[in-house]
């Protein structure tokens, strides 16, 4: 039994050896060679797994020797043992490999990215180059460039980026703020100015918010390196691998001395693009200078400690009539008349002290002639030490002369405005700095009550203040230039005038002021509300007077005329009272203005009262007051609740007659002109007037009724002559003439054009007039001839009524009534619609009403047989629908014939 335990033991060790010589496999990345021999080892245990349980199966055959396999236990053991001790050895070997790739790589990797930063010469190329040598010869699967930006979120812009990247940048919204998105290593990398290292992202909690788009391409560890400058970082360079805890700290140094190289390739870059910048800026200001030294008006000059000429431009020497050469290296005192040495030898002393000022110095042209300059002169000081003057002039010679030109305008602005009929003033800051007499003369004030003293708003009425405050504002502001209003003025006595104002901005002693012109208009102010009042008379007269045309009804021209009168004389109530000549009163016509209806029912005798008064004696009736004057009231109480002071009774006559009295009341004294009093008349006239065309309207319309029934009479007079002549049942006429009237009205015939149709059924038959008595009242068939004769009467009643106008619109029935619907009619063979419906109308009824009469030649028809008769003949003879309605409406209300 010892001996199976001794193989089971070196059986097994021989198993473990394999599983470590397996093992190695991977740590040495030797394969080839530890795979044999692992395999070596296993086949030995398998074949002495087989021997183990042979002998146990109790094959003879099979005994194993016990001290051979003690001596292959301890082997087994021995080797196992062996195995097992190379293992960390080669582990660490592997180690120390692994590391000094990584460092030779990032060595590699330092020393190709200085070469970039060498030869690169801007800084985006710079930095890219960086990320593509990182992934490129570093290895690494990703790498990018941030820059840390001054914005309220504080976030980090990329700028450059190379490798695996598939839009991870676009999703990661960084930012160096300590917040859950500026706590990943970018963002603190940034904020602590120190390396920071992500070795698991898969577990790192900082890096939950990019977690699931880095894993999925493939990064497993990163590190953020700062970019510093000055001790300040302003961003990061950020690498990615795709193995788990990469970064060690040696690669980690290595690589942030790769960073501040980087860091320090785009400070010098930007250093020199600045530098490159301000030389350009330098020579632009340079050229600039020179440009406007070159191109000054104004001329320049600088002269040394000894008053020697250094430089002069061209202005200067186009000024004195050199050219700029010329004037280098002479003496300040060649180019000055002798007396005025003095003053530029006064400025030297002045200069020399460190003194800048001005003042007028005259030049000396080289043709002789004098030039007055202003010359603004400052010391030339180098290292404290007074080296000479530089000196600006301008030729003030146009200055002067404008000078001398404003002294003789200003005298001659004195002349004009001291004689000006119109007031002159100066407004500055509201006060007013200047008036002329004419401005004292209108506001009544002397001059020294106002200059420097008064503010223009106390000489304005106080309601055209915001007017004036706004237009001051407007021309101050620059909204406008020039304005002219009108306003309304306060003189020194309190009394008001209307004052038309012209001003215009202008600079007064250096200062924004208005100047302009007062005009008094108030008398024509006063015309123009005179003539204002006068167009408004003449248009109320206008009114009055389309009203009289324009309407028949008295009470509508009545309206319009009071309307006017209380407007236009501004009183409080009229009235206007009509005379009755049958009854020889005056009757209460129209109103306006009253609380009451004290006088609604006025009836007064000629002579009774005011107004019969003002009637009877066709003069103006004036009470100056009611209520002082006894029995005023007595013609109606309530009128003394009215509260009337005032009274006027005005006679209206037309065409010498009285046709009435107007009365005027109102609650206040009137004091009336004779321009009030005119109008007044004027209004009493075209009352006159609208009482008399109302008349004469009554009095025609009147006798238009009167003719009208004349003509009516006359009608049923020919109808009924007709009938008699005619030998037709008695009421023929009136009966067709209402049956027709009651159908017309279901066609919706109405108005003036039912009273035609009327008349047209009364004289439908008129044109028998002109047929022969034989041939009308013949009893028997009428002849063909006499046919033709017969079927003449429409045409006969047309030629007898078409001459009458009053007639004219009633000529459908009498000419057209035999007229069919098929066209088989006569005299004109119309057919359907062109028929007047009228006559369509009254053909069915005018048939009806006959078969319905004895005849000479026939008896009368049942009412059966003529309403089967005229159902037939529908269509034919008859309109469909006017036999529809016949049937309807008619037949119902007829009265047996």
């Amino acid at each position: 039994m010892l001996i199976h335990v001794i193989l089971a033991l070196s059986i097994i060790f021989q198993f473990v050896a394999a599983i470590a010589a397996i093992r190695l496999t991977f740590i040495t990345r030797r394969r080839v060679g530890w795979l044999a021999i692992a395999t070596g080892i296993l086949l030995m245990s398998i074949r002495r797994s087989i021997t183990l349980v042979r002998s146990l199966a109790g094959e003879a055959a099979i005994q194993p020797d016990p001290a051979a396999e003690l001596v292959a236990l301890i082997t087994s053991a021995l080797m196992l043992a062996g195995i097992v001790w190379i293992g960390p050895l080669f582990t660490s070997i592997q180690r120390i490999n692994d590391a000094l790739r990584r460092t030779t790589r990032a060595w590699r990797t330092l020393s190709e990215c200085n070469q970039a930063i060498a030869r690169t010469h801007s800084e985006q190329e710079l930095v890219q180059e960086i990320c593509r040598i990182l992934v490129e010869a570093g290895g690494y699967r990703f790498a990018w460039v941030g820059l840390a930006q001054q914005d309220e979120d504080k976030s980090v812009r990329p700028v450059a980026q190379y490798g695996f990247e598939k839009g991870y940048l676009e999703n990661l919204h960084l930012t160096w703020s300590d917040t859950e998105r500026g706590r990943g290593p970018t963002g603190m990398a940034i904020r602590t100015r120190e390396p920071c290292v992500a070795r698991h992202i898969a577990s790192d909690p900082d890096y939950e918010p990019w977690r699931d788009e880095a894993l999925r391409r493939g990064y497993q560890s990163s590190v953020a390196l700062p970019l510093l400058v000055n001790g300040e970082a302003f961003g990061a360079l950020n690498l990615y691998a795709a193995e788990p805890d990469a970064f060690d700290t040696e690669e980690i140094d290595l690589l942030q001395i790769l960073a501040n190289d980087l860091s320090y390739g785009i400070a010098s870059l930007r250093a020199s693009k600045a530098h490159e910048e301000a030389t350009r800026e330098v020579q632009r200001l340079e050229h600039f200078n020179e440009e406007i030294l070159q191109n000054l008006v104004a001329g320049i000059m600088v002269q040394d400690a000894n008053l020697n000429i250094e430089y002069a431009n061209p202005a200067a020497a186009r000024m004195l009539g050199y050219r700029p050469e010329e004037l280098v290296g002479r003496h300040w005192t060649s180019i000055l008349p002798e007396d005025q040495h003095r003053i530029v030898q006064e400025a030297d002393e002045r200069r020399k002290r460190g003194a800048r000022d001005q003042y007028v110095l005259e030049l000396l042209h080289k043709d002789g002639s004098r030039i007055p300059v202003l010359v603004s002169g400052s010391p030339w000081i180098i290292d404290g030490r007074f080296c000479g003057t530089f000196a600006v002039f301008t030729d003030i010679t146009d200055l002067m002369q404008a000078e001398k030109a404003l002294k003789e305008s200003e005298e001659r602005f004195r002349i004009v405005t001291e004689g000006s009929l119109a007031g002159v003033y100066i407004v500055q800051d509201g006060i007013l700095q200047y008036v002329n007499p004419a401005f004292c003369e209108t506001y009544g004030y002397k001059p020294e009550e106002i200059i420097g003293k008064m503010n223009v708003t106390a000489m304005v009425h106080p309601e055209d203040l915001p007017l004036v405050a706004e237009n001051l504002r407007k021309r101050l502001d620059g909204e406008v230039d020039l304005l002219q209003y009108q306003v309304r003025a306060l003189r020194k006595d309190g009394s008001v005038i209307h004052c038309e104002i012209l001003g215009r901005r202008a600079e007064y002693q250096g200062r924004p002021a208005i100047i302009g012109t007062v005009i008094d208009i108030t008398d024509r102010v006063r015309y123009e509300h005179q003539i204002e009042r006068q167009l408004s008379q003449l248009e109320a007269l206008r009114k009055i007077d389309l009203a009289i045309t324009a309407s028949l009804d008295p009470r509508v021209t009545f309206d319009v005329l009071l309307s006017q009168v209380t407007e236009q004389l501004g009183i409080d109530a009229a009235d206007i009272l009509v005379f009755d000549q049958n009854t020889q009163t005056l009757n209460f016509a129209a109103g306006r203005g009253f609380r009451t209806e004290a006088l609604r029912h006025t009836h007064l005798r000629i002579g009774e009262g005011n107004a019969g008064k003002a009637a009877l004696d066709r003069q103006i009736v004036i009470v100056p007051n009611l209520q002082e004057v006894e029995n005023s009231f007595s013609r109606a109480p309530l009128l003394k609740e009215e509260d009337f002071t005032a009274y006027y009774a005005v006679p209206l006559v037309a065409k010498g007659t009285v046709q009435g009295v107007m009365e005027i009341f109102h609650r206040e004294p009137i004091a009336p002109n004779p321009e009030w009093l005119g109008f007044l008349e004027a209004l009493a006239s075209q009352a006159a007037i609208a009482i008399d065309n109302a008349m004469l309207f009554d009095e025609l319309s009147r006798s238009n009724t009167d003719l009208l029934q004349a003509y009516d009479s006359t009608i049923e007079g020919w109808a009924r002559a007709l009938e008699i002549r005619d030998m037709e049942t008695e009421g023929h006429s009136q009966r067709v003439t209402e049956m027709t009237l009651r159908l017309a009205r279901r066609f919706g015939i109405d108005g003036p054009e039912l009273m035609h149709v009327r008349r047209g059924a009364l004289l439908h038959d008129i044109g028998k007039m002109g047929i022969p008595d034989a041939i009308l009242n013949k009893p028997g068939a009428l002849s063909d001839e006499e046919w033709e004769i017969m079927r003449k009467h429409p045409v006969y009643a047309y030629e007898m009524l078409s001459p009458i106008q009053y007639l004219r619109p009633a000529l459908e029935i009498p000419y057209c009534h035999h007229e069919k619907w098929d066209g088989s009619g006569y005299p004109q063979g119309l057919k359907g619609e062109d028929i007047p419906l009228p006559a369509r109308i009254f053909a069915v009824v005018d048939v009806w009403d006959a078969l319905r009469s004895d005849r000479p030649y026939r008896a009368a028809w049942p009412d059966e047989k003529a309403l089967a008769y005229i159902q037939e003949q529908s269509g034919k003879h008859f309109d469909p629908r006017v036999v529809e309605l016949f049937f309807d409406s008619v037949i119902s209300r007829t009265p047996p014939a």
